[in-house]
């Protein structure tokens, strides 16, 4: 503008795209509460190199089943507090390796020094809270949609119109993904789950 008095400001697509998955995800309990576990499991595996061979133990011993390679459950991590499309990565291996994050947690509780054992205990109760699983699985359906759209909005040959036309799809799909049905089909894996866990 300084340049150019006419020519118009544009946001950053990606900057707003945070803000957005940040705003819609805080009001909702169920969503923002299984991230904060999450995040406390990254920091927990963060500070403790004990934790850490507990977890790859785990791995090692269990058939992780699911397509979910060892690497992927060794690699739980804390989530990005401000790069908020950058936490699938972080988030995914916790679902689908809900079982191995239990045997995990139970054995760090058993195992390690009191302070850590009182955190992984804690968490353990949490993460046996079966609407810690479906606030997972809830958030797993949309920020893979997100983050898709933050990377395409980042490409340096997108243009507003492109930006515009990436916007309306990924719009499209999640309203496509919020009817009852998709959300019964949902609710039935995770309800299978639950009994496979024996969530409460």
């Amino acid at each position: 503008k300084r340049d150019h008095p006419l020519a118009p400001y544009v946001h950053c697509g990606a900057h707003v795209t945070h803000l957005v998955a940040s705003s819609a995800s805080s009001p909702v309990p169920l969503v923002r509460d299984s991230l904060s576990l999450v995040q406390d499991l990254g920091n927990l595996n963060k500070a403790s190199g004990k934790v850490k061979l507990i977890f790859k133990r785990v791995a090692l011993n269990d058939d992780l089943g699911g397509g979910d390679t060892q690497e992927d459950f060794q690699a739980i991590k804390s989530l990005c507090p401000t790069r908020w499309l950058s936490r699938c990565a972080a988030i995914k291996p916790v679902p689908s390796g809900y079982g191995h994050v239990l045997k995990s947690l139970e054995a760090a509780a058993e195992e390690l020094a009191a302070e850590t054992a009182t955190k992984a205990n804690g968490l353990l109760k949490r993460f046996q809270d079966a609407s810690t699983l479906l606030g997972l699985q809830i958030t797993m359906q949309v920020l893979p949609l997100l983050e898709s759209l933050n990377k395409r909005l980042q490409s340096t040959s997108m243009t507003v119109s492109g930006m515009i036309d990436a916007v309306e799809c990924v719009k499209d799909e999640l309203k496509r993904r919020r009817s009852e049905e998709d959300f019964k089909v949902l609710l039935a894996r995770v309800n299978d789950s639950i009994e496979e866990l024996e969530l409460e």
